[in-house]
């Protein structure tokens, strides 16, 4: 019994331990728009141009879990403690190996699937710039869109509806975009 409890007791201590610990934002940051403005797009496959690599924050789909330090480096988004939040994707069969990630020059918090009871359509975090805090996050929508779209509306709103900005394909027939809830 005793053995069992040092057990227990270790493994607690190394998920406290964990780098990859829910970690929060700092207590002084307060949800805001930042006063800068912050150059988001959207990397389309696997080929990193100019424009990522000058971006603040990068949203990208289809992303292998084993991928996120080579896409990291490239982009030159490999502070601590975090550059990098990703999810894989529950909600498409075609490759449920790879994921939606967002790669920020920011440091990144709290990061975690998107609630929805379809599985995952994509992954948020929050950054901060600034003393400001807010939220990204980058999804894919499948042909349960309204579905889903009403889950992510519903989850931000339980935050308290903080500004967001959002990067992906919103399954609606056009190019992937970014849009901005409470800018």
């Amino acid at each position: 019994m005793v053995g069992l409890f040092v057990l227990g007791a270790a493994v607690i201590f190394l998920f406290s331990r964990s780098p990859y610990k829910f970690d929060l934002a700092p207590a002084d940051a307060m949800w805001g728009k930042p006063d800068r403005p912050v150059n988001a797009v959207i990397l389309h496959g696997s080929l990193i141009t100019p424009t990522e690599m000058s971006a603040d924050v990068v949203f990208a789909r289809d992303v292998m879990g084993n991928a996120l330090d080579t896409f990291a480096s490239q982009l030159g988004m490999t502070q601590k403690p975090r550059a990098e939040a990703f999810y894989p994707a529950q909600n498409l069969s075609e490759q449920p190996t790879s994921g939606n990630a967002i790669f920020s020059r920011f440091p990144l918090y709290e990061s975690r699937s998107i609630p929805n009871k379809g599985g995952s359509f994509g992954v948020w975090a929050v950054a901060v710039v600034d003393g400001k805090k807010f939220m990204l996050a980058s999804i894919v929508l499948s042909d349960q869109k309204d579905k889903e779209l009403a889950m992510l509306k519903k989850a931000w709103i339980e935050l308290g509806s903080p500004p967001m900005i959002i990067g992906g394909d919103f399954a609606d027939g056009q190019s992937p975009r970014i849009d901005y809830w409470g800018w």
